[in-house]
């Protein structure tokens, strides 16, 4: 989801389909109010390219999740790494009485 040029789009049109549950995993959070976007640049020996890699709040990530009916019900830790960000694997289940406002 990170390498995603806009990966909230990818999330709202998912949130049509108002799946039961929703797994985000490997997907470096920060502890700040907004969202950060970097670039990765990939080493030229492997594909010379850059790419946008996002770095998501937490705080506003499970916001977005809450207000579409989605309530987090694990969090687990993920083997990468990074010196900006913590890498999380995420478990959100639909609470099955709330509207999403997409």
């Amino acid at each position: 989801m990170q390498y995603l040029e806009s990966p909230f789009k990818i999330l709202e049109e998912l949130f049509i389909y108002s799946p039961e549950f929703i797994i985000i995993d490997r997907t470096a959070f920060i502890d700040r109010e907004r969202d950060r976007l970097t670039i990765h640049k990939i080493p030229e020996k492997i594909y010379p390219n850059s790419l946008p890699c996002w770095f998501f709040s937490k705080k506003s990530f499970f916001k977005k999740m809450n207000l579409n009916g989605y309530n987090l019900e694990e969090e687990f830790e993920c083997n990468e790494s990074s010196d900006i960000g913590i890498y999380k694997g995420l478990l959100f289940k639909k609470d099955l009485n709330s509207k999403s406002i997409i």
